[in-house]
């Protein structure tokens, strides 16, 4: 790209500016053709205009055979870890409205990084004014480890408060052994790592780091949600992880932004959706386990083949 220098350059400020961007626009494309395309057909549109796109969901002939036994193991995955009526919602949806997305890891939805996406990703809801439309429906990906340095499902993400600096901070609640396993085969957490948590949480006070109002909202945070007893009731992480974020996601909407919660408690606004996030490998493990490896003719013709 032409190197150009403000001060070799007689147009106004706001014209050298302008060029110099579109200069950089055009570099950008033309190592990302797709990304150009993109901007040239939807670079005019605000966000919110952009997020109806979404909407638009293409049939596929050739997947809607199959598509039936998928919702029927993403109704009982959805089951077992959000009750009946979540998972009969979900189902009906699906069979209505065939759109999820695959773009999250499997992790607690705890900092703006990924609540920000599913907020955008929320929007278009609000004009579609249809009753069986209720669910975020997110095919998260497990195969990542409990350490993850973006959704971090070893334990939480959080912003400290140390006298104005608000530092990004790591509370974990698995213990450091695990945390280069993977999600998916990951031990769920238990009563003695939430008591450890809230252990951690008040010395991380005690060396400053947290205000009093600050440790107290963590602190009731674990408890009431990552400690809760449903939650707890599962030995697994993967499924403690999607009660956990249908608990939260109300949560971000509520008009006194508490931090309590019943199986009851829906958004604030009908418009926005509740988030259900289950793993795609599970949904894929029970799809091969029942469908396809318990059928001799496509069992004996079944490769996997590994790029390593």
């Amino acid at each position: 790209m032409e190197d150009l220098t403000e001060g070799g350059n007689t147009d106004p400020p706001g014209h050298f500016l302008q060029n110099q961007l579109t200069l950089l626009k055009q570099a950008i494309w033309e190592r990302r053709p797709v990304l150009g395309e993109i901007m040239h057909k939807r670079g005019s549109k605000n966000l919110y205009e952009y997020t109806k796109d979404f909407l638009d969901v293409n049939p596929v002939p050739g997947l809607d055979e199959r598509k039936d036994e998928l919702i029927a193991v993403v109704k009982d995955i959805a089951r077992e870890r959000l009750g009946r009526d979540v998972a009969e919602g979900v189902a009906k949806q699906l069979k209505k409205f065939a759109l999820v997305s695959t773009t999250d890891h499997h992790g607690p939805i705890d900092h703006p990084f990924f609540v920000n996406a599913n907020i955008i990703s929320a929007l278009p809801y609000r004009e579609l004014n249809d009753v069986d439309l209720r669910y975020l429906i997110v095919f998260s990906f497990a195969s990542v480890s409990a350490n993850n340095s973006s959704a971090y499902p070893r334990g939480i993400l959080f912003h400290g408060d140390n006298g104005g600096e608000k530092e990004l901070l790591r509370l974990p609640l698995l213990p450091d052994k695990i945390k280069m396993g993977v999600v998916y085969a990951s031990r769920g957490y238990t009563r003695d790592d939430i008591s450890n948590a809230i252990r951690e949480i008040r010395k991380k006070h005690s060396r400053g780091l947290l205000t009093n109002e600050r440790t107290e909202a963590i602190s009731t945070l674990i408890e009431t949600h990552f400690g809760a007893s449903d939650i707890l009731a599962f030995s697994e992480l993967a499924p403690q992880i999607t009660k956990i974020n249908y608990r939260l996601w109300p949560l971000l909407f509520h008009p006194h932004r508490s931090l309590s919660w019943s199986p009851t408690a829906s958004t604030v606004d009908a418009n926005v959706p509740n988030l259900v996030y289950l793993e795609i490998e599970t949904i894929v493990k029970e799809l091969l386990m029942r469908k396809h490896l318990q059928n001799p003719g496509l069992a004996a013709g079944f490769n996997l083949t590994f790029h390593i």
